[in-house]
């Protein structure tokens, strides 16, 4: 399992936060800070689905005429 973990991990390369302004725009809430900010600003500056399980997160920006390209996941304890 370790083996097909370090394959996988070297085939990813880190992007650097670069948030949309859209994004960044956006007012800041409870469900809105600045983490996910750098998190789907970034995916949303590149064009990048964000696969994610916070929902909050994509209805807040949505209720704020922002629509993240994003796929919500079921959230699970590991």
């Amino acid at each position: 399992m370790i083996a097909n973990a370090s394959g996988f991990l070297s085939t990813v390369s880190v992007i650097p936060d670069m948030p949309s302004i859209r994004v960044m725009n956006l007012l800041r809430t409870r469900t809105i800070k600045m983490p996910d900010k750098r998190i789907f600003g970034t995916g949303d500056r590149l064009g990048i689905r964000t696969i994610t399980s916070d929902l909050r997160f994509v209805r807040a920006a949505a209720n704020q005429g922002v629509v993240l390209d994003s796929y919500i996941h079921s959230s699970h304890s590991f």
